[in-house]
């Protein structure tokens, strides 16, 4: 099949869906498809677009309001037997739809995550709204990654045909998880590590790290032999030093910055004692790639109890489920895991048999390609 993966974001970008767009495209293109990504030049980088297995066409958006570059480019890209949107994606989701109202094209949409924003933009997607439930219910077919997201927090704002939507899980490439790089000999680490990963900006301002910061504070009062590790870069990479700096515990903090995320960051999986991933996204999340990478690497995680992530940790067996916002909490979990080091290793390993279960992209993709046989096929 000839095949558009359709993303705002890619690669370097640390975001959850242009992550999924890349193994989508990788894994397909793997299978013989012939795979092309149509995703914007915002990142001002030309990761992989001399990938051998896939194409990559990086649009200049006319302009762009953060994560949304404006793409009407992308009305000419008509000549693929599937075009796959990863959605949200304003201002270029809304060219797709219009193919397929001018032109017939059909399209598969992932439904990666609800949008919440602050303030007057929060007002402005009460209005965009209708035009979002037009997009997304105009899709053949609605992938969720996980159906606790989409009962809990998408069911009462569409009204979506029965058999127009499924669950496909995300997934992670378990070869990938080998230590290529000794992380506490890169950063003059001697004690135990907490990770953090994700992206320091504010289109992902509700990844809760302030309050895994104001946990952390409270467990190096306990215990000082351990360091918290954030990997991520953003513009709020400042703000935050600035809070380390606020909470005292600069000195035990460390801001990896921006890393290959194929090459380096199996490696900070491997050096950790647990990873953090404290959302407080108010509808939850639709899935967590973090969360199935940690367990690849047979490493406990720390999860706020939210739609979406509390569907994929089992709570007490491959990880803690917290309140979300809660640092107390997070803090004691912390320190079990810290004083327990025998629970962590049990918790991985559960983990780890679950992700090889259930979240492989092996297992994962032919269940892409069914979806788009069926969508041929309408």
């Amino acid at each position: 099949m000839k095949i558009a993966q359709i993303s705002p974001t890619f690669p370097p970008y640390m975001g959850g869906s242009g992550n999924v767009c890349y193994n989508y495209a990788q894994e397909l293109a793997k299978r013989g498809h012939e795979v092309t990504v149509l995703t914007s030049a915002i990142t001002g980088d030309d990761f992989n677009d001399n990938n051998d297995l896939f194409k990559t066409i990086r649009f200049h958006p006319w302009f762009q309001i953060g994560n949304a570059p404006f793409i009407p480019q992308l009305l000419s890209m008509d000549d693929y037997d599937i075009l796959h949107l990863h959605y949200p994606f304003f201002f270029g989701a809304e060219m797709i739809y219009l193919l397929k109202k001018l032109k017939n094209v059909n399209y598969i949409l992932s439904y990666h995550n609800n949008v919440s924003l602050e303030g007057f933009l929060d007002k402005l997607m009460v209005g965009y709204d209708f035009i979002g439930k037009k997009i997304v219910a105009g899709a053949d077919k609605i992938l969720f990654p996980t159906m606790d997201f989409y009962n809990t927090s998408v069911r009462n704002s569409y009204n979506l045909r029965a058999g127009s939507f499924q669950e496909l899980p995300h997934g992670v490439d378990l070869s990938y998880f080998n230590a290529k790089v000794d992380i506490k000999k890169k950063h003059s680490i001697e004690s135990k590590m907490i990770l953090y990963v994700g992206t320091l900006d504010k289109a992902h301002y509700y990844k809760g790290l302030e309050y895994l910061m104001i946990a952390f504070k409270e467990v190096i009062k306990e215990n000082h032999h351990v360091n918290l590790v954030i990997v991520g870069d953003g513009n709020l990479k400042d703000h935050y030093q600035n809070l380390a700096r606020k909470y005292n515990i600069h000195h035990r903090t460390i801001f990896a910055g921006q890393i290959s995320l194929f090459d380096e960051l199996p490696s900070y999986y491997a050096a950790c004692d647990m990873v953090v991933y404290p959302t407080i996204s108010k509808t939850g999340e639709s899935f967590g790639t973090v969360l199935i990478e940690t367990m690849a690497a047979a490493k406990p995680v720390i999860a706020s109890d939210v739609p979406g992530v509390r569907s994929i940790i089992d709570d007490g067996r491959d990880g803690f489920l917290t309140q979300p916002g809660n640092p107390s909490e997070i803090a004691s979990k912390i320190c079990r895991l810290l004083n327990n080091p025998e629970l962590g290793i049990r918790m991985g390993k559960i983990g780890r048999k679950k992700v090889e279960e259930k979240y492989t992209w092996n297992r994962i993709i032919p269940q892409l390609e069914e979806v788009y046989r069926k969508s041929l096929q309408l």
